[in-house]
């Protein structure tokens, strides 16, 4: 019985897999990118790197971050630091985004199903000069050295 709940859930998981990476192709997106955070807890000391491609010269283009997450993650909020060096590439801009997991009644406030829910907050919007080497790297600042219930980070780039 404990085998086959497993593989029901495991089968869920890999439905919501698909489903999630089919919606990535919305209109206008230039790039999106997720990675995974460590099942045990995502680490402060562990950042993540997004490595861009060379964006649309002198067009404005929209930053929005992704986060999926389940109901392991014990606060409302999650503070995440963003570090960037899009609009120059020899300058890195350092950033705090506070995303909203959870409404005022402790209600998931992304989309989702299965347990596993995505917020998609808007983080900037800028031009970038046409750099080959844009970057993007992206850690958390809760208090706790590890969370849990953070399963991917993403960035996604419309223009």
């Amino acid at each position: 019985m404990k085998q086959l709940r497993r593989s029901i859930k495991e089968v869920v998981m890999a439905g919501m897999c698909l489903v999630m990476a089919a919606s990535c192709h919305w209109g206008g997106t230039v790039f999106h990118q997720c990675h995974a955070v460590n099942t045990g807890g995502w680490q402060r000391s562990d950042t993540l790197l997004f490595e861009l491609p060379v964006l649309p010269r002198q067009k404005e283009v929209d930053f929005l971050v992704d986060v999926r997450y389940t109901g392991e993650f014990p606060y409302r909020h999650l503070w995440l630091v963003i570090q960037s060096n899009v609009t120059d590439s020899l300058l890195w801009q350092t950033d705090t985004l506070c995303c909203t997991l959870y409404d005022e009644k402790g209600n998931f406030a992304g989309t989702g199903m299965a347990g596993v829910y995505q917020v998609e907050v808007p983080l900037a919007t800028c031009i970038p000069d046409g750099s080959s080497c844009a970057r993007v790297k992206i850690g958390h600042c809760v208090n706790d050295e590890s969370v849990k219930g953070i399963m991917d980070v993403g960035i996604r780039v419309k223009e």
